[in-house]
């Protein structure tokens, strides 16, 4: 059966699963996604994906959750941020994976690069430092504001167990012995 480049699109462009274009069409889960390997393997490998990037995301993906026999298991996340483009999927999530990502690009690329947005992840901000000291770093807002949050709502639970002022005097008054 051929895979036609609207399914492909559905898959990549439009966001449907693999799973979804498969039921779809009536063809089988392997089907769909060796027909989509053989469309996306000369893609990765090529550099051209990379031209235009003025903004560079990175954020992490759980792939595959924690079990009595195996580890989380992390990937990281390239992405054209002004195009919401992927870029490239890399396993694990540190500083030295972003590095190596990086220094896998031509150097001119790298430079071409002004600004990155990140989690607020340390390991992902020295990996960029490495492979892009003049860019700008930002944190993506999402985790930002998800932080900030917490903050607060961290502070207002500690203001709120704190016995007020006001119900310590009233304590005390009634603890008097003459009773005022």
């Amino acid at each position: 059966m051929l895979f036609l480049r609207c399914d492909r699109d559905r898959v990549g462009r439009d966001g449907h699963s693999v799973a979804q274009v498969a039921r779809d069409l009536g063809i089988s889960w392997a089907t769909a996604m060796a027909a989509l390997a053989r469309h996306g393997r000369p893609l990765v490998g090529n550099d051209e994906r990379l031209a235009g990037v003025v903004a560079l995301g990175v954020d992490e993906h759980k792939m595959l959750a924690a079990s009595r026999t195996r580890n989380t298991f992390f990937a990281t996340s390239f992405v054209d941020v002004k195009r919401g483009r992927l870029l490239d999927v890399v396993p694990g999530r540190n500083a030295d994976d972003v590095a190596y990502w990086l220094f896998g690009a031509t150097p001119a690329w790298r430079e071409s690069v002004p600004t990155d947005a990140i989690d607020p992840h340390r390991g992902y901000a020295n990996g960029l430092l490495r492979g892009l000291p003049h860019a700008v770093v930002t944190v993506d807002h999402f985790p930002a504001v998800k932080l900030a949050n917490e903050a607060v709502n961290a502070v207002r639970r500690r203001v709120r167990r704190r016995p007020s002022a006001t119900a310590g005097i009233a304590t005390i008054r009634s603890m008097a012995p003459d009773g005022s």
